[in-house]
């Protein structure tokens, strides 16, 4: 085989590679600059602001949220106050009717 064949082929690789390097340099600067481009052309404190404003919307929204489950929380807190006294009370009712019956009528009602 021709030597400066052989010595081509194996720089064929080499060259392959050295070209897509550069074209994916070349690539990776286009989307670089166009990057840059959009950035610079906005701006930067508009951008700013309205990510704040819709920060604060946000989290506005979320301490109204928050206040509504709270709210709900205390009506079923109060219910089952209520409810709780009421079985207690049943409780009590049962216990001292229990004990009007007569000696063969007497039962034990649930344990209150």
């Amino acid at each position: 085989m021709n030597k400066h064949l052989a010595m081509g082929l194996s720089l064929l690789p080499v060259i392959v590679l050295a070209v897509g390097m550069i074209g994916w340099v070349l690539t990776l600067r286009a989307d670089l600059d166009t990057v840059i481009d959009a950035w610079e052309s906005e701006d930067i404190e508009v951008v700013i602001n309205s990510m704040d404003a819709e920060l604060t919307q946000k989290i506005d929204d979320i301490r109204e949220t928050l206040a509504e489950l709270e709210s709900i929380q205390a009506v079923h807190q109060n219910e089952m106050q209520t409810i709780m006294a009421e079985h207690e009370y049943m409780g009590e009712l049962l216990t001292e009717l229990g004990e009007k019956q007569p000696p063969g009528e007497r039962r034990a009602y649930g344990n209150y």
